[in-house]
């Protein structure tokens, strides 16, 4: 059996993630707009979006035991999101670019597979 990624690095891999997102969105996002045929109201929100989830995972990382109940908080988070970034892409399919779609749906699979992770790790902990 393979030994659980550690929760504190997967708290890591999310806050600087959802930070480097952010940042991207909030400085490219006209840019973003463009090149991806989505409204720039939407990239700002998602900028915005990141820094608020960013904080939480980066505050939950910086605990020597970080809840586990507020890590639940961050998965559930973390599906909504996912599932939101999904129904945006069949919401904009007709104005988004073959990109912006590539992105939605990039988001779904890479940050529900982060929610995936940090729920079967957080499960593992609770069960010793």
């Amino acid at each position: 059996m393979s030994k659980p990624v550690s929760i504190k690095l997967l708290l890591w891999i999310d806050c600087t993630a959802a930070f480097l997102a952010g940042l991207l969105l909030f400085v490219l996002h006209t840019k973003f707009s463009l090149f991806f045929g989505l409204p720039v109201a939407l990239l700002i929100t998602q900028a915005v979006l990141n820094f608020i989830y960013g904080s939480l995972s980066f505050y939950l990382f910086r605990q020597s035991s970080p809840s586990i109940r507020l890590i639940a908080v961050l998965v559930g988070a973390n599906l909504l999101y996912a599932t939101t970034s999904l129904l945006l892409a069949f919401y904009f399919s007709s104005q988004a670019t073959v990109y912006g779609l590539i992105y939605l749906f990039a988001e779904f699979f890479l940050i529900s597979l982060l929610a995936i992770l940090e729920w079967k790790t957080i499960n593992v902990y609770e069960r010793r």
